[in-house]
């Protein structure tokens, strides 16, 4: 900086100085440079050089017409411009905009006021990787109401964040669902209403690996949903403990257990005019 700070640019606006050095070991490039605009401007690059790139035009005002009472004239000047000035400056409108979401969207640095060197560091790596999230996010789901401004997608992030259960899912094996989540009434068949059905689901006799209180869990068959339970007649058949479970969902309604009875078991589902589940402690 001293150097850069007082080294002569002769040329006025456009000119440039700079100082470039070379790893031995691995050949890399480091450049620094000081750039002549409205006054010195010191840049350090490894990407680019200092070769003349796109000139810079502005229009101003300038007394050309040295004659007396005389209007000004609206006058192009032209200022060269290093490469490495141009791409600084090509990003400088995405680098402004993350800074603006960053201190005034979050405002995490504020918030937290971590007065270790170490803290404010991780913090705002915290924080960029936030904002990008957001951005990413809002380019992905363009035009979706998701969340309409950048503090609810903060605000909701924040609450998956403090209530999440990653850590106690982290004891199970993770294993990919064997096909994307679908939509539950797309290509699916009827269900058949819970006050007929003539099978039922069951809690898994499977626990988690050193944990004998919890029961394993799955996915369910239909929805894809998390589900402890597994289908009775099913899992009866390939074992009560055998490795593959019959995962279907146990909720309200019983809409999945319905479903797969019609898929898999149907010579178990209720005639057409049934109106309740054959009671078969009264079949003679």
């Amino acid at each position: 900086m001293p150097h850069l700070s007082n080294v002569e640019l002769p040329a006025g606006k456009g000119d440039r100085r700079g100082l470039c050095t070379v790893d031995q070991a691995t050949g890399a490039r480091l450049l620094a440079f000081v750039w002549s605009d409205r006054d010195r401007r010191c840049f350090i690059s490894a990407c680019s050089n200092i070769q003349d790139g796109t000139p810079i035009d502005r229009w101003r005002w300038r007394q050309v017409n040295q004659e007396p009472n005389a209007n000004a004239d609206r006058v192009n000047i032209s200022v060269r411009q290093p490469r490495a000035c141009e791409t600084h400056h090509s990003g400088c409108q995405g680098i402004d905009r993350h800074n603006r979401s960053r201190q005034a969207g979050l405002k995490l640095e504020k918030k937290a006021q971590a007065q270790s060197w170490d803290k404010r560091i991780n913090t705002s790596l915290f924080a960029v990787i936030v904002v990008d999230s957001s951005h990413l996010f809002k380019g992905i789901h363009a035009g979706a109401s998701y969340f309409s401004t950048e503090r609810q997608f903060f605000e909701r992030l924040s609450e998956q964040l403090i209530d999440n259960t990653f850590d106690t899912r982290s004891l199970r094996d993770r294993k990919r669902p064997p096909q994307a989540l679908v939509d539950r009434d797309v290509n699916l068949p009827d269900t058949i209403p819970s006050s007929l059905q003539l099978l039922g689901v069951t809690p898994t006799k499977r626990h988690k690996k050193n944990h004998a209180k919890h029961l394993l869990q799955g996915r369910c068959l239909i929805c894809r949903g998390e589900s402890t339970h597994v289908c009775r007649e099913c899992q009866s058949a390939v074992g009560p403990m055998a490795k593959k479970q019959v995962w279907i969902c146990h909720k309200a309604g019983h809409v999945c257990m319905g479903r797969h009875i019609l898929a898999a078991h149907p010579d178990m589902a209720p005639a057409p005019n049934a109106k309740r589940a054959i009671n078969w402690s009264n079949v003679i």
